[in-house]
């Protein structure tokens, strides 16, 4: 699997289907790992989440801003295309500045309305994960690699 045009697509698909991934983070060379709900933002240059503070995730995303989050794409790309998928975002997490809060909260509860008392707790901090990488593995020897840049800024957001 190559940076082509068939990863792109790829990527998007597995962006615009997959509603929960698994988020990787590291502190003090502890590895946690959760499962999260997400929304796309910019075609996929920038995933956003939610956590309360004070968590052991927060604790993590606050000492280490570098993480993975795995969108686990088996099931849905095996109706579009016949093969499993997984997919990969690498990149940077910070919190989301006030001033963007509201339309980056309407964005995931959009995607998630289950979570629409969650994302307004005065406890709740809203994720962006600025991606940098997507990895899409078919297999251990079917790889490839996306940079979020590629995806283009003109990208609509799923």
């Amino acid at each position: 699997m190559t940076n082509d045009g068939s990863t792109r697509r790829i990527v998007q698909a597995a962006l615009e289907d997959s509603r929960y991934a698994v988020l990787a983070t590291e502190s003090g060379g502890q590895p946690h790992a959760s499962l999260m709900a997400f929304a796309v933002i910019d075609g996929g240059r920038r995933l956003v989440f939610a956590t309360y503070r004070g968590t052991r995730k927060h604790r993590n995303l606050v000492a280490n801003p570098q993480v993975a989050l795995l969108i686990d794409h088996r099931e849905t790309a095996w109706l579009r295309t016949a093969r499993r998928l997984a997919l990969t975002a690498i990149g940077r997490a910070c919190e989301v500045a006030d001033a963007d809060a509201e339309a980056v909260r309407s964005i995931l509860v959009a995607r998630h309305p289950d979570l629409e008392g969650f994302a307004h707790d005065e406890d709740c901090v809203l994720m962006c994960l600025a991606v940098e990488w997507y990895q899409v593995a078919g297999g251990i020897d079917d790889v490839g690699w996306c940079s979020a840049e590629a995806l283009g800024a003109d990208a609509s957001s799923a």
